[in-house]
């Protein structure tokens, strides 16, 4: 994870704490075994577009040159799939 990540999820408040420690654990690749980089990427996306925070998805979108628009429509898709189930 880079710094500039980690200091986005240092400034999550603190009712989306849960939000802060998964994304923090997603966005290493041992906390998220079996999945490549672009997966943990579309997934650490999906999870910044759902909770609303235009700064960090900025910063992922910043990071994932390797995700195909394929997968950058596919995380918008997961973040309403979230929106709808919460």
């Amino acid at each position: 994870m880079s710094v500039e990540l980690e200091s986005l999820l240092s400034q999550l408040p603190e009712h989306a704490a849960d939000i802060k420690i998964n994304l923090g654990r997603v966005l290493a690749e041992e906390g998220s075994p079996g999945l490549s980089r672009s997966e943990i990427l579309a997934v650490a996306l999906a999870c910044a577009y759902a909770c609303r925070c235009q700064s960090l998805a900025d910063a992922l979108e910043g990071q994932a040159d390797g995700l195909a628009e394929a997968e950058t429509r596919a995380a918008k898709a997961a973040a309403a799939l979230m929106a709808m189930n919460n």
